[in-house]
């Protein structure tokens, strides 16, 4: 299969609206929507939604962008720093959402929100469908290409090159899309009844899975500068000790600020 999709979803004279930044904010107004449906569902007041929506968003750009930048290609954005700003070809680090989005949900408990982990767990769940949303946009962009193969279903990337690769920011999408359906069934089974932090921690499980069994088979994947493994396997193993870090911190009593 050739892939010859182009990444500009509609051209208006100068205007182009391109498929990445139009699936990212889908992501992100998909996830909102989930949370809310989930919040209501189980008898939340939705106003600790919208409480949360304006860190969560601004925290997980901003650590998607700086993680990307400085932690995958440090030496071409330490050259052309302005370049940090212009996201219209992507370049974002999931890890660097979470990286940022789990200290914001531990300052947000710190001040009196108590719900830190039935928030989590309706968060991993919405979130899960919004990274296959934002995959599919790496998709048009001819982003995260994988190594050549010779089986069936490799891919062509016309706009890098003629050779047949693993199509990962694909395989990405599907694990997500197929970790929001164990997460939701999950949900409606009752298990964030049961525990508060178990949806998160399954769903936290499924990321990091599916990132360590993947990375490998990434083209162009920034090696890590540490004896073995890449870049993107480090951070993962990060978010994992971060992801425990917050659960232990989630099941402390909040501190009600004056």
């Amino acid at each position: 299969m050739h892939w010859q999709a182009d990444p500009v979803a509609l051209q208006v004279g100068g205007f182009a609206l391109r498929w990445y930044p139009l699936l990212a904010v889908c992501a992100f107004l998909s996830a909102y929507q989930l949370m809310r449906w989930c919040y209501a569902r189980d008898g939340y007041p939705l106003q600790s939604i919208d409480r949360l929506i304006v860190p969560m968003v601004a925290g997980a750009l901003l650590g998607a962008r700086l993680v990307h930048c400085l932690g995958f290609e440090p030496e071409h954005y330490l050259r052309n720093p302005i370049e940090i700003l212009d996201m219209r070809q992507g370049g974002v680090s999931l890890h660097g959402a979470l990286l940022v989005m789990l200290p914001l949900f531990v300052w947000l408990h710190r001040t009196g929100h108590p719900g830190l982990l039935a928030a989590l767990d309706r968060g991993t769940l919405a979130a899960a469908f919004g990274l296959a949303l934002i995959r599919i946009g790496n998709l048009f962009n001819s982003e995260l290409v994988g190594i050549s193969t010779g089986l069936p279903w490799g891919v062509v990337f016309d706009r890098i090159d003629q050779v047949a690769r693993h199509p990962v920011a694909l395989y990405e999408a599907i694990a997500f899309l197929g970790e929001f359906g164990l997460l939701l069934g999950f949900y409606l089974r009752g298990w964030s009844a049961r525990r508060d932090g178990l949806l998160f921690v399954t769903g936290i499980g499924a990321f990091a899975l599916v990132r360590l069994a993947l990375d490998p088979l990434r083209a162009f994947e920034s090696p890590s500068r540490l004896p073995f493994g890449t870049t993107g396997q480090w951070f993962t193993l990060i978010v994992l000790l971060m992801a425990g870090g917050t659960v232990w911190r989630g099941r402390r009593p909040a501190r009600v600020s004056a």
